[in-house]
C-alpha cells in the first residue's frame, strides 16, 4: 500500500515511527539471549551526514555510502493528522494519496515513472505527525527522482481537479474498509477516542472518519498543500552513492525556485497522562478474547520515553520477556502477548496486548498481567534484562541502518531526527539515554506513567446468535390505530392597565415559566430606519441596563437560573426569558430591567456592530443567504416594509452608519405596552402573575408607532431571471418565487397541504425529482415564508453546476404541472393529512413549542379557537380545496428566479430557457448588466 500508517491498520504499532528506535512486538523476540552478552559501544555507531539550508528554507541533509550504486531519496513533510481541523480527520492522508497521481508537469501516476528508472522501496506514509515519500533509484535516476518530488511539491495543484479527488476519496475509503474487516480492528479507533481528550491533536485516527472523507473539499485540498507542502516545511535526505556538493547543487536547481509556505504552529509535548482507570468492553468477530492496556507516555525523544520502550521489551521482548514467560510459557492461559510503545512527536503510548488462549477467561490473563506489573513497580528490572534488552536495542538499530532508505534506514533516521529531535543527530541522544540507563531510571519511569491512569479494552468474541424463524407479517404496515385527539392548553387573557396584553397558558408538568414579549415593530420596521436597526438594536438589547452590566446581567441570569434571549423576524420583536418557578419575581425584575431600560453601551455597540457587518460579509457569499438578500426588493418593490433583507441584517454600509442613538431611538419608538403582547406558558396562572407584572411594568407609558407599510403589491406580469455571479462555486442555487397570500387566510390550511405535496417534505414532488430521481441536489423545496402581509413563495434548489439549466427546466414543470395537467393525487393528500394530523400531539409536548403556537396566533391575528380547529380543518380536507390552493398560489408566469453561481459556466445555459429577461446583479442586489 501507498500510504495506510502502521498503527493505523494494526500491522506493527511503531513501524511507520522509526522501527528501529521502538519497542516492537514478536517480530524482535526470536534468539532471546542467554549466557554472555555482547559488548556493543553506542558512541561506535555514526550516521555522518552533511546539512544544508537553501535560501528558501528548505533542509537538505547529505549521508554518503558507496557500497552499492544508489540513492536514496527520502522527504519529510512535518504535517499528519494531528494537524487536521475538527470535521477534516483523514484529510492529511487522503493528500499523501492525490501526490501519487501526477503533478502539473508529468500527469501521470508516480509510479509509472519511478517503475521504469527500478526504483525499489518506494511508498508514501502518513503518521499523526509527517508524511514522508521515499524511494531508492540506480545513482543515474537521481536526476528524475528530484525533478518528480520537486515538481508534486511546487507545481501540483493544476494537477488536482474533482475527479481525481472522488477517485482517490474512495480509494482511501477502501482501504479503510478493508483495515476494518480484519480481526480487533474495532480497537483501534476506540482507543484513539478514549485515551486522548477530544480537543488533542491525537484524539481521531489517522485514517479519519467516512464522514469526514466525504466532507472534503478540493478548496480544502488546495489550501493544505499551500500550508503545509512548502520548502521550508520540508526535509529531504539524499543518502547513498553521491557526495555532498553533486547532491547540493542538484537539489539547489530542482527544488531552489519552490516558495517556502507560511508560517506553521507547532505543539509541543503534551503527553496527556491518564489520570484514572477506563474500561471498554467490545465484541468483535474473533476466535479469541483479547485484553489491551494502554498507558499515555511522553512522545519522541523525551528520556522517560526511551526509558519505557527499554521497559517494553522486558515486559513483551523475547520468550524470556516477563510477560510472555509468564502467560504464554508457564501459565499457558495466553497464546500471545506484546508490550510496546508507539513514540509519536508530542505524546507517545504503551501497550500491552495479551490474547487469551482459547476457552480461558480473560480476567485469568489480567490478573496475570497485574501481577507481574506489580512485581515490576516494587524493585524494577534486573540488571540482567537491562542488559539484555539494552544489547537488542543496539543491535537492532545497527541492523537497520545497512539500509539506506525505506522504513528504518538511515535517510530515514536523519529525517525523523530533524523533523521531532530539530537535529540529524537527536537519535544520539537516544542512544546515549539507552547506554547510560540503569535499572532504578527503568523503575522510576514506570512509576511515572504506568501507575494512576489506565485504558483497559476487552475485546471479546461476538456470541453466535440464532434467530427466530418465523416474525412479523412483513408484507403489510401494521395498521397505526385510532389517533390520539390532541389537545391544546387552554389560555388566560388579560390586559394590564398600561395596555400591555397578556396570554397565559398554565401547564404544571416543570417547575418553570416561559415568557415571550412580542413588539410589533421586527425588520419590516426598518422601513422607516436604518436598514439592520432592527437587528442590531435586539441584540444589544440584553448588553446592559441603566443599572446593570452586560455581565452583572449575565452573573444574575445564573444565579437565577434563568435564561433570556432577544432578536426580531420580519414583523415582530421579541425578548424571551426561562424562569424557575421559585425564582419568578426577581427573574421577572431583571426581565423587565432588560426590556425597559436598554443602556446600549457605546463600547458594546461597537463590537456587536463590527460582529454584524462580518455577518453580512459571510452571508454575502453563502449562496442562500445571498439570493435571500436580493429577492425582498424583486418581489416588493422600493418603498415596502418587507423589501429588506430576509435576514434582517442590512447592508454593510448601512450597518457601519449606525449609532447608538439610533438603536436607543428604535427602542424608545417600538417598545410600547399598548403595541406588545406577552405570552407565558408554564406552572403559573393569571391570578398569581397578573399583580406582578402589574408592578413590575407599571412605569411602562403608552404611546403611538409608526404604521408599517404592508400593503399589497400585485404580482409581474411575466418571469424575470436574474445571476448572482458567484466565481468557482461548487453549485448553482436556485430561488424562483412571487408573493401570496397572507398568513391568515381562510384557505391556509390546504396550502399547507398544497406545499407539502409539491416541496415541503422529504417526499415531495421537487425533492423526489431533483435529488432522488436525477441526482442533482442534495436536497430541494418549495416554502412558504410566513407574513403577517402578503408572504414569498419560493421554491428552492442547490444544484450541481452543470446541471443548472436543466434543473430550472425540472423546477418550473413541477410548479406549472400542479396547477394543469398534474394536479394533487388522492394518495398524495392523504399521505400530508395523516402526517399534519399524527404529529400534532408531539407538537406541542414542550413549554417552547406551546409559546411558539401562541405566538403564531399573536403574530398573525389568529382566532383564539385556532389550534383547536386544526385537526378537524384538516380532516375536511379534500382535492378541490388543495387544488384551489395550488392555483392561488402558485404562477410559473410570475417567477423572479435568482440563480447564484458561476456565471462563467451557467449563463449560456440559462439564457436559452428565455424564461424571461435576464439580468446579472451583484451581491448587494444592484443590476450591473
Amino acid at each position: 500500500m501507498r500510504s495506510t500508517r502502521a498503527a493505523v491498520l494494526g500491522i506493527a504499532l511503531s513501524l511507520f515511527v522509526s522501527a528501529p528506535l521502538v519497542a516492537a512486538s514478536q517480530a524482535k523476540t526470536k534468539g532471546a539471549m542467554t549466557g554472555p552478552v555482547a559488548k556493543i559501544d553506542p558512541s561506535s555507531i555514526d550516521i555522518p551526514y552533511k546539512q544544508f539550508a537553501l535560501d528558501n528554507g528548505l533542509t537538505l541533509l547529505v549521508h554518503e555510502d558507496h557500497k552499492a550504486p544508489i540513492v536514496a531519496v527520502n522527504i519529510w513533510y512535518h504535517v499528519g493528522s494531528k494537524n487536521e481541523p475538527a470535521g477534516r480527520s483523514g484529510f492529511a492522508h487522503l493528500f499523501e494519496h492525490l501526490m501519487f497521481n501526477g503533478s502539473e508537469n508529468y500527469d501521470q501516476d508516480y509510479f509509472q515513472a519511478l517503475e521504469r528508472i527500478g526504483a525499489t522501496d518506494l511508498n508514501g506514509t502518513t503518521n499523526e505527525d509527517r508524511t514522508n515519500y521515499f524511494q531508492n533509484v540506480p545513482t543515474n535516476g537521481l536526476d528524475q527522482v528530484l525533478w518528480l518530488e520537486s515538481d508534486r511539491m511546487g507545481h501540483l495543484l493544476g494537477a488536482v481537479d474533482q475527479p481525481l479527488l472522488d477517485e482517490q476519496r474512495g480509494v482511501v475509503q477502501n482501504e479503510k474498509r478493508q483495515w476494518e474487516n480484519t480481526p480487533y480492528a474495532v480497537a483501534e479507533e476506540l482507543i484513539t477516542k478514549a485515551t486522548f481528550p477530544a480537543h488533542h491533536p491525537y484524539s481521531h485516527t489517522v485514517i479519519g472518519s467516512m464522514a469526514d472523507l466525504d466532507a472534503a473539499k478540493l478548496e480544502d485540498v488546495k489550501e493544505w498543500f499551500r500550508t503545509y507542502y512548502g520548502a521550508a516545511n520540508a526535509v529531504v535526505v539524499v543518502a547513498g552513492d553521491i557526495d555532498a556538493e553533486t547532491a547540493l547543487a542538484k537539489v539547489k536547481h530542482y527544488f531552489g525556485d519552490i516558495p517556502a509556505g507560511p508560517p506553521v504552529a507547532r505543539h509541543d509535548q503534551w503527553p496527556a497522562k491518564l489520570t484514572e482507570p477506563q474500561r471498554q468492553l467490545v465484541h468483535d468477530r474473533v476466535p479469541q478474547a483479547r485484553l489491551i492496556r494502554v498507558f499515555n507516555i511522553p512522545g519522541w525523544g523525551v528520556q522517560d520515553a526511551v526509558y519505557l520502550d527499554l521497559v517494553s521489551d522486558v515486559l513483551g521482548s523475547g520468550k524470556n520477556s516477563r510477560l510472555y514467560k509468564r502467560l504464554v510459557y508457564d501459565d499457558q492461559i495466553a497464546t500471545n502477548v506484546t508490550a510496546a510503545i508507539d513514540q509519536r512527536e508530542i505524546a507517545g503510548q504503551f501497550r500491552i496486548e495479551a490474547t487469551a488462549r482459547p476457552g480461558d477467561d480473560l480476567s485469568k490473563v489480567e490478573k496475570a498481567i497485574d501481577e507481574e506489573l506489580a512485581k515490576l513497580f516494587e524493585k524494577g528490572p534486573t540488571q540482567e534484562e537491562l542488559d539484555r534488552v539494552r544489547t537488542e536495542y543496539f543491535a537492532r538499530f545497527i541492523r537497520g541502518i545497512e539500509r539506506i532508505g525505506g522504513f528504518g534506514g538511515k535517510s530515514d533516521i536523519l529525517a525523523q531526527s530533524t523533523v521531532y529531535g530539530g537535529s540529524p543527530d537527536a537519535w544520539k541522544t537516544n542512544m546515549k539515554f539507552v547506554a547510560d540507563a540503569k535499572p532504578a531510571d527503568l523503575l522510576a519511569a514506570s512509576k511515572r506513567w504506568m501507575t494512576g491512569g489506565v485504558y483497559n479494552l476487552e475485546v471479546l468474541p461476538f456470541p453466535q446468535y440464532v434467530n427466530a424463524k418465523e416474525g412479523a407479517d412483513r408484507s403489510k404496515l401494521p395498521e397505526i390505530g385510532t389517533a390520539p385527539a390532541p389537545v391544546f392548553p387552554a389560555m388566560e387573557k388579560a390586559t394590564l392597565s398600561n395596555g400591555l396584553k397578556v396570554i397565559i397558558a398554565s401547564r404544571k408538568s416543570v417547575p418553570t415559566v416561559n415568557m415571550s414579549l412580542m413588539v410589533d415593530a421586527g425588520y419590516a420596521a426598518d422601513q422607516g430606519a436604518t436598514p439592520g436597526t432592527a437587528s442590531l438594536a435586539m441584540n444589544m438589547l440584553d448588553e446592559g441596563t441603566k443599572t446593570r452590566s452586560s455581565l452583572q446581567i449575565s452573573d444574575e441570569l445564573s444565579k437565577l437560573g434563568a435564561t433570556l434571549n432577544s432578536g426580531s423576524d420580519l414583523d415582530t420583536s421579541f425578548v424571551g426569558m426561562s424562569a424557575l418557578k421559585s425564582a419568578l419575581e426577581p427573574s421577572l425584575a431583571l426581565y423587565a430591567d432588560v426590556i425597559l431600560n436598554p443602556a446600549f453601551p457605546p463600547e458594546d455597540f461597537a463590537r456587536l456592530q463590527k460582529q454584524q457587518i462580518a455577518g453580512i460579509q459571510r452571508e454575502k457569499v453563502n449562496p442562500i443567504q445571498m439570493a435571500l438578500r436580493v429577492m425582498p426588493k424583486l418581489m416588493y418593490g422600493s418603498g415596502h416594509a418587507y423589501s429588506v433583507e430576509f435576514t434582517g441584517s442590512g447592508t454593510e454600509a448601512s450597518v457601519a452608519k449606525l449609532t447608538r442613538e439610533e438603536l436607543a431611538k428604535f427602542h424608545g419608538t417600538w417598545f410600547k405596552p399598548d403595541n406588545a403582547t406577552l405570552v407565558v406558558v408554564g406552572d403559573t396562572t393569571m391570578a398569581e402573575l397578573r399583580p406582578m407584572l402589574e408592578k413590575t411594568f407599571a412605569s411602562w407609558k403608552q404611546g403611538d408607532v409608526p404604521k408599517k407599510n404592508i400593503g399589497t403589491v400585485a404580482q409581474r406580469s411575466e418571469p424575470a431571471v436574474f445571476i448572482v455571479d458567484k466565481p468557482g462555486a461548487q453549485q448553482s442555487t436556485i430561488l424562483a418565487g412571487h408573493v401570496t397570500v397572507p398568513r391568515n387566510n381562510p384557505n391556509e390550511t390546504a396550502i399547507v397541504a398544497m406545499n407539502n405535496i409539491l416541496g415541503g417534505q422529504f417526499t415531495s414532488r421537487v425533492n423526489m425529482n431533483l435529488r432522488e430521481d436525477k441526482h442533482w441536489s442534495y436536497g430541494t423545496r418549495t416554502i412558504v415564508i410566513d407574513a403577517r402581509g402578503q408572504r414569498p413563495f419560493i421554491a428552492l434548489a442547490p444544484v450541481q453546476t452543470d446541471k443548472t439549466k436543466e434543473s430550472i427546466v425540472e423546477v418550473r414543470k413541477e410548479l406549472v404541472d400542479i396547477v394543469s395537467t398534474k394536479p394533487v393525487t388522492q394518495d398524495e393528500l392523504d399521505k400530508v393529512k395523516n402526517n399534519s394530523i399524527l404529529e400534532l400531539p408531539g407538537s406541542w409536548e414542550t413549554n417552547n413549542a406551546v409559546l411558539g403556537a401562541i405566538g403564531e396566533m399573536v403574530r398573525f391575528g389568529l382566532a383564539d379557537d385556532y389550534w383547536a380547529k386544526y385537526p378537524a380543518a384538516v380532516k375536511s380536507l379534500d382535492k378541490a380545496k388543495v387544488d384551489a390552493a395550488a392555483k392561488e398560489v402558485v404562477n410559473a408566469n410570475s417567477m423572479i428566479w435568482v440563480i447564484v453561481g458561476d456565471r462563467a459556466k451557467i449563463e449560456a445555459g440559462i439564457r436559452e430557457l428565455n424564461l424571461g429577461k435576464v439580468s446579472i446583479m451583484d451581491a448587494d442586489g444592484n443590476v450591473v448588466q
